[in-house]
């Protein structure tokens, strides 16, 4: 086994521990030589890596960080439904990753910088929309993309049964019904 396998393996045991304990427990119960057992390395394996666990969960958030950040570049400029499926994608794709992110047990600020993103990539699209409506375009669209980031996380906490398509199509409908707008190629 090449030596990035091996460290992606064990990085991938490490992370593997992590998901496990914290559906048993706070992350902040969570002691080193427990993620060290179920991961069944050594702790100067663990320190190879990472300075202390707290050191292992910063790097995890902004791994996530900078990926929701990739998708939201790459996502065309006025298409709200096409952002919010390649990210429910992508959070599908590391499930068990965002199911821990959104757990209470985590105690997380990640989702919600995640959401900051969207508002902002959301606004581009949303703000010329909702002032046509009145002039709390700002108001609106932050409660349309707060309200759409909250039904995410409760997916991403009840074990993401929906596909992400049934979601999106979810929130693409209330958001039009919010607008009070039948015409999806503006969104």
């Amino acid at each position: 086994m090449s030596e990035n396998a091996r460290v992606r393996m064990t990085k991938h045991l490490i992370l593997d521990s992590f998901v496990e304990l914290t559906k048993e427990k706070p992350f902040n119960k969570i002691t080193l030589k427990e993620v060290c057992e179920k991961a069944e390395i050594n702790h100067s394996t663990f320190y190879r890596y990472y300075k202390d666990i707290y050191d292992w969960r910063e790097q995890l958030e902004e791994t996530c960080r900078q990926r929701v950040k990739m998708i939201a570049e790459k996502s065309e400029p006025g298409n709200v439904r096409q952002l919010m499926l390649d990210q429910l994608n992508d959070f599908m794709r590391d499930r068990e990753i965002y199911q821990m992110l959104a757990s209470p047990n985590f105690n997380s600020t990640i989702l919600e910088e995640a959401y900051s993103i969207c508002i902002d990539r959301a606004e581009e699209t949303l703000n010329p929309l909702l002032k046509e409506h009145s002039g709390e375009g700002k108001w609106k669209c932050t409660f349309l993309v707060c309200g759409s980031c909250s039904v995410i996380e409760r997916w991403c906490r009840d074990g993401m049964i929906e596909s992400p398509e049934e979601v999106v199509d979810f929130l693409m409908e209330n958001i039009l019904y919010f607008l009070n707008t039948d015409d999806k190629e503006r969104v």
